[in-house]
C-alpha cells in the first residue's frame, strides 16, 4: 500500500512537470514572450485586418526594429485603442489629417508579433514581420482560411474600405480598395460581392458587397468605421 501510494505521488508530480513546467521553472517564464501562438482575441483579428492595410514593420541594418501605423485622424480612437494594449507612441503628420502610431520597444513589439502571428494576410506584410520573427526566435504561423465571425474584415474595412448608407432605398453599401487582388477574392465566397478594377487611372481593386459584410464589425461594433471617407490605397 505504501508502495502504491508513493506511485501515484511520483505520477502526479510528472503529470504536474510535464502539463506546467513553469510551476517548477521560473527560468521559462522569460521565454513565455517568444512562445507564438495563434490569438483568438477579437481584438488582435481586428488589428490583423488594419496592419494588413495600413501597417509596416520596419527592421533596419543596425538592429532596430519599429511597427509604424498611419490613420486619418478621425481614426483617433482605433489608434490610442492599439496604444492602449501594446503601448507606443502616437504623433500627428505634418498635414494635419492623419496619425502616425509607432511601436519601437522590444516588449511591445514580441507582443505584437505573438498577438498577429498567424492572423495576417497579406503577402507583404507577413514577409516583414518574418524579418521580426526571426530576430526574436519566433515562427512565422501562416493564417487559416478565414471564417464568416472573423475580426479580421472589421480592421480591414477601417484602413481599407468605406460604407456608404442610401437613405432613399434604405440599402449600406461597403466597398474595399486593394492592390492585391487576392486578398479580395476570398471574401466574395464568404460575404458576396464582386471584385473589379477601381478605375483605368488607379492602379488598384475594388471589392463591392451590400450591409451583409457589416455583421462581422463585432470587435469595433462600428465605432472606427467611416461612412464617407475614401480609402487609401496599400
Amino acid at each position: 500500500m505504501l508502495i502504491s501510494y508513493f506511485s501515484n505521488l511520483l505520477y502526479f508530480f510528472t503529470l504536474m512537470f510535464t502539463k506546467h513546467p513553469l510551476l517548477f521553472n521560473n527560468k521559462l517564464e522569460s521565454s513565455l514572450l517568444k512562445v507564438s501562438k495563434p490569438k483568438s482575441d477579437p481584438f488582435f483579428e481586428w488589428l490583423a485586418g488594419v496592419i494588413d492595410g495600413d501597417g509596416h514593420f520596419n527592421s533596419y541594418k543596425s538592429g532596430r526594429s519599429r511597427f509604424h501605423l498611419v490613420m486619418d485622424i478621425r481614426d483617433k480612437k482605433a489608434l490610442y485603442d492599439i496604444k492602449h494594449r501594446l503601448g507606443g507612441s502616437i504623433h500627428i503628420i505634418a498635414s494635419g489629417n492623419a496619425l502616425r502610431y509607432k511601436l519601437t520597444h522590444k516588449k511591445g513589439l514580441i507582443r505584437l508579433v505573438n498577438g498577429v502571428n498567424g492572423l495576417l494576410r497579406n503577402p507583404i506584410r507577413m514577409l516583414q514581420m518574418n524579418k521580426l520573427c526571426a530576430k526574436y526566435d519566433i515562427e512565422l504561423i501562416y493564417p487559416k482560411p478565414l471564417t464568416f465571425n472573423n475580426g479580421w474584415l472589421s480592421g480591414f474595412i477601417d484602413s481599407d474600405g468605406s460604407v456608404y448608407y442610401n437613405e432613399s432605398s434604405g440599402q449600406v453599401f461597403i466597398s474595399i480598395s486593394q492592390k492585391n487582388k487576392y486578398l479580395l477574392e476570398p471574401l466574395i465566397h464568404i460575404y458576396g460581392g464582386r471584385v473589379d478594377i477601381s478605375s483605368p487611372k488607379i492602379e488598384a481593386f475594388k471589392l463591392s458587397g451590400n450591409g451583409n459584410i457589416v455583421t462581422t464589425n463585432k470587435f469595433t461594433g462600428g465605432d472606427h468605421l467611416d461612412l464617407e471617407a475614401e480609402p487609401s490605397i496599400q
